[in-house]
This record gives C-alpha cells, structure tokens and sequence, in this order.
C-alpha cells in the first residue's frame, strides 16, 4: 500500500510467507539517538543534523545498495535480495558487523527475533 503521505507517515504493507512468492518488500532504516537533549533548542538541533544526513540508493537488478553519511561517519550496505546474501555491511563498530540491531555496542536484535513466534515457527 502507498497512500502517500495522507496519514503523516509511509505505510508499508506487506505479507510474510513460509513459502516463496517471487516478490519482495525491501526496507533500509537508519536511526541515530542522542542523550542530553533538555530543551526545544537542542532537539531541533538534533533534528535538523538528522534529517540533514546524505544519503544515497543504488538498485541494479537484484542489488540494492544504500549510503548515508551519517553524524558520526559514513556506512554502506549492500544485499543481492535475489540470492538473499549480503555482499557488504561497511561503517559499524567492530565486533557488530553480524548484528541485527544494536544498542550501546551490544547486540539485541536476535534475542529480540527468536521470541516471536513467526521465527519459531520457520525453525520447525
């Protein structure tokens, strides 16, 4: 579904299946998060250096690479979606370059993921 904007935000649908259907959805999300913000002035700061970040979106076939530029530096990713195998994840910490998602350099996203039970039922 693309609405457009009519609600205030991109709604995406899409239908997860055990078995392959030959289509796709394909989603990329960068967030940053800062401490120390006290007032109205500093949050639109923060704002404004996070909506103001570079980046880019290459597709060429069944590759799909993104860039930003981050606030504190650049990363790259880039996944053939077609052989469903990442060719490059490029700009992490070290020690994170396998994680799904991470938070103060510690890797969350798995213990996250095998309590749903969608993931429970694709390891039966």
């Amino acid at each position: 579904m693309n609405d457009g904007l009519r609600y205030g935000a991109f709604r995406l649908t899409a239908t997860h299946s055990k078995a392959k259907t030959g289509r796709r959805g394909v989603i990329v999300v960068w967030s940053y998060a800062a401490d120390g913000i006290v007032d109205e002035a500093a949050f639109e700061d923060f704002r404004k250096k996070a909506m103001g970040v570079a980046y880019e979106v290459n597709i060429a076939g069944p590759i799909v690479g993104v860039k930003v530029a981050g606030i504190t530096g650049e990363m790259e990713l880039k996944a053939d979606i077609a052989a469903e195998r990442r060719i490059l994840r490029r700009g992490m910490k070290p020690g994170l370059e396998d994680s799904l998602l991470a938070v103060n350099g510690m890797e969350i996203g798995k213990r996250i993921l095998e309590k749903l039970e969608l993931i429970q039922g694709l390891k039966e």
